[in-house]
């Protein structure tokens, strides 16, 4: 019996440590990910069902995105993904406007 694993409310089962596997490229990761289901069971271990899990998974990838934003622009423009423009401020906008001649 491992003392480590245990079963969680949902029927899933839960480690208390969660081996993650080290990867030297991004298909050593990808495959690591799927074979060993580390990054699932991390999401898991704070979801108390789907909607929890895809709401973490919200979390994770905002606090990526403000962390290390470059490389979250980067990764979001290779998936052909659209980022919403920053909002600009009233003076920025009257600014822009004015160069281009056009009357506020």
């Amino acid at each position: 019996m491992d003392l480590l694993i245990f079963p969680l409310y949902n029927k899933d089962t839960c480690s208390l440590l969660l081996r993650i596997p080290s990867s030297t490229n991004y298909d050593c990761f990808k495959r690591n990910a799927q074979r060993a289901k580390w990054l699932i069971q991390l999401l898991i271990l704070d979801a108390q069902g789907k909607e929890q899990v895809k709401e973490g998974v919200t979390w994770l990838l905002w606090y990526l995105g403000v962390v290390y934003n470059d490389s979250f622009i980067a990764v979001a423009c290779n998936l052909s993904l659209l980022l919403a423009p920053k909002g600009m401020d009233a003076e920025s906008a009257c600014t822009v406007w004015e160069k281009e001649n056009c009357p506020m």
